[in-house]
């Protein structure tokens, strides 16, 4: 039961990592014009990634 909620934990860690990359990435793209987004949509969606991906390098 415990190894479960372990392996739960990693992979809601790694999950957090990879859409917090994919809104960064995108949070990107938008800025440089590849994606037709607004500016505040793009800056938030980097931000949030950034937020994510840190917020996950911490948890344990």
């Amino acid at each position: 039961m415990k190894n479960r909620i372990i392996e739960n934990r990693s992979s809601a860690k790694t999950f957090l990592q990879t859409t917090g990359s994919l809104l960064f990435i995108a949070g990107i793209l938008g800025y440089s014009g590849k994606l037709s987004m607004p500016a505040y949509l793009s800056y938030s969606a980097a931000g949030i990634g950034i937020l994510l991906t840190i917020a996950s390098a911490f948890k344990k």
